[in-house]
């Protein structure tokens, strides 16, 4: 294990680029192969002294669209940024890529999709932001061809400068489904934007940050929005919070309290390293899931034929 992260550490090099917030360089990621493994190791504290996380600022006029596989996503990893952006002049998207059907919520799978729609609905209108959803059943994806012109056509309507989507290597099977969709649009007709990996479920590899200590009440308030999660899964309006002030670490000026951190990367970069960690092992990507496993498999061979 030791060996094979000093491996890791030795193809880590720092780099700048203008006031882009790219801050580090990958030179050679094809000799990691074990997806698990690079997900551990890269959400150490390990390279802290190769990587240098920098703060970011929107400004007016960007456009900034949100992936997020469930209605809740969105808020844990981007609500902060999403109002301090909007606040700066920025407009911003979320686009929901399941339907967020559960079957723990008390209620039956349909009126689970109807209330974690007026959830999502109440959150978004905190930042105020505009909401579309993909529609994908969450209790069994399979996304299609026809998804992926969905999730296309929104992307060119929009005409982002930004696509954030969760971080390639977070652990939910659909987190990861939603960076081989995007992967999956880029191969049909390149995308012309950044992106930035998002924090929901494990600690990432950031080399950006949004200092939201101004906007962690509206975050706050954004994550109570969710009470189906909050009250019959985990308390992500307490973990969501904590993590952002644990993140507030990499902010240099101590007056930082709250931080989201991002993988930021061009989006050649980003997609680059979603082919390499994802299509030599599917089975592992999508954690032995058969059913999403397959559909993916099935989807993958039909646009890249």
């Amino acid at each position: 294990m030791i060996g094979k992260i000093k491996r890791i550490k030795r193809k880590i090099a720092t780099y700048l680029i203008g006031d882009a917030p790219y801050r580090f360089m990958v030179r050679d990621w094809k000799n990691i192969g074990d997806v698990d493994l690079a997900a551990r190791v890269l959400e150490t504290s390990y390279f802290r002294d190769q990587l240098i996380s920098v703060p970011y600022e929107f400004e007016a006029g960007q456009r900034l669209l949100v992936l997020a596989p469930h209605q809740d996503d969105e808020s844990i990893g981007v609500g902060g940024t999403m109002r301090k952006a909007v606040d700066a002049g920025a407009k911003v998207q979320v686009l929901f890529v399941t339907d967020g059907a559960q079957a723990n919520l008390g209620v039956g799978m349909e009126e689970s999709v109807k209330l974690r729609r007026k959830e999502a609905q109440s959150a978004c209108q905190l930042v105020p932001c505009e909401m579309k959803e993909l529609g994908i059943s969450n209790a069994a994806p399979e996304p299609s061809v026809t998804d992926i012109a969905a999730l296309r056509n929104a992307i060119d309507e929009f005409k982002p400068d930004f696509v954030f989507v969760p971080w390639l290597l977070d652990v939910p099977i659909k987190h990861r489904m939603v960076n081989h969709m995007l992967w999956l649009c880029d191969k049909q007709s390149p995308l012309k934007c950044e992106i930035w990996g998002y924090q929901v479920h494990n600690n990432l590899f950031p080399n950006v940050y949004v200092d939201i200590t101004q906007q962690i009440d509206v975050k706050q308030k954004m994550l109570e929005c969710f009470r189906s999660q909050n009250e019959n899964f985990k308390r992500y309006d307490k973990i969501a919070i904590g993590l952002s002030a644990w993140n507030s670490r990499f902010a240099e000026n101590k007056t930082v309290e709250y931080v989201e951190t991002f993988m930021a990367l061009p989006k050649e970069a980003y997609l680059n390293l979603v082919g390499n960690f994802y299509f030599d092992r599917f089975e592992q990507v999508y954690r032995n899931n058969d059913s999403l496993c397959s559909a993916m498999k099935r989807l993958h061979a039909e646009i890249t034929a």
